[in-house]
């Protein structure tokens, strides 16, 4: 125990000592210290990500501008091609391998797949229908290019695409009228491998050719296949619905095979794409991959870069539009039937 004198003299001490957090100005200054530094906080955070989006921004446009010019580069267009405006379509379904054209009906010309061999000798006339249908409507429509549609899609034969080789059937059977010649307004797409991508890459395909987007659509097709082409894939890229922009002529099987096709459209072709707009899930995307043994891909995210983000979207639940901008869009609003 200290001495009394000690005790005596500590006293006055502790008595005098005021903890300034406890006085209300010092609570305040306290206060305002941990709120300026909240603020500083709060404010580097702000920089920061203003500077990430900056870099994001100046990324972008450079990926959109820069990346593109090498391409542009060394592209030509004859100065009657870039005043068309209507596209014509005709979407593969087979590859022709023959060396004679008025061989065309033979069955073993055509690598066909599984489900077409049981109406083999009516689906090779309907292919041909469809190259004669659609030199038709190209010589018909001088503002007009003809696109043939469709990828490398058979493992046995890496050198031709669907589209090439109904190129080739058709310039060897003149029926562009061009002396047997390669017709200056008839074009292939080929990458393709399914109804949708025969649609959104000619789109694409269009734009690489002519330099712009058309504004009218024509596709040439099985009749069977016109609610799948205008009900579900021309919505899902949201091409308006007018006379003027868009045509549909089908052409199908003759004999009792149509009603087959019918059923297997339905089932096969229609009805997996109401439930996957894009075909990027399950059992069409399944498709896809099969018919792409070669392991090719597009090149229109740099060759028609305004549909990039559109090539790219896949809704998780498989059926929500894209609501993105479009090149088609009347005055950039956006199209909804």
């Amino acid at each position: 125990m200290l001495p009394t004198h000690l005790n005596r003299g500590r006293r006055p001490f502790a008595a005098q000592y005021v903890n300034p957090l406890s006085q209300p100005m010092g609570r305040l200054r306290q206060r305002s210290r941990f709120t300026n530094l909240a603020i500083l906080l709060l404010a580097a955070f702000t920089g920061l990500s203003l500077l990430l989006n900056i870099r994001y921004f100046l990324v972008s446009m450079h990926d959109h501008h820069e990346d593109t010019r090498p391409v542009l580069e060394v592209v030509t267009r004859p100065a009657d091609l870039t005043s068309l405006t209507h596209l014509i379509i005709v979407a593969g379904h087979a590859v022709w391998t023959g060396c004679f054209p008025e061989k065309r009906g033979d069955e073993s010309d055509w690598i066909l797949e599984a489900a077409q061999k049981a109406t083999a000798s009516a689906s090779v006339k309907a292919f041909w229908s469809h190259i004669v249908k659609g030199a038709e409507q190209l010589l018909a429509d001088e503002s007009s290019l003809l696109v043939f549609s469709g990828g490398r899609t058979r493992a046995l034969t890496p050198q031709w695409s669907e589209a090439s080789s109904y190129l080739a059937l058709g310039i060897e059977s003149n029926v562009f009228q061009s002396n047997f010649q390669p017709h200056p307004r008839v074009t292939t797409e080929d990458y393709s491998l399914d109804s949708f991508e025969n649609l959104l890459f000619s789109v694409a395909r269009f734009r690489e050719v002519v330099g712009r987007y058309p504004k009218k659509i024509t596709v040439v097709g099985f009749g069977m296949k016109e609610p799948r082409f205008t009900e579900l894939h021309r919505k899902a890229i949201r091409w308006p619905l007018q006379p003027e922009t868009w045509n549909y002529i089908g052409v199908d099987l003759d004999g009792g095979g149509r009603d087959m096709a019918v059923d297997g459209e339905r089932k096969y072709g229609y009805m997996p794409f109401t439930k996957d707009l894009y075909g990027c899930h399950s059992s069409l995307l399944d498709k896809r991959k099969r018919r792409n043994p070669h392991s090719r891909y597009h090149p229109f995210h740099s060759s028609a870069p305004e549909l990039r983000h559109l090539l790219e979207w896949c809704p998780p639940d498989g059926v929500e539009p894209f609501r993105g901008p479009l090149p088609w869009d009347i005055h950039g609003e956006y199209l909804e039937d």
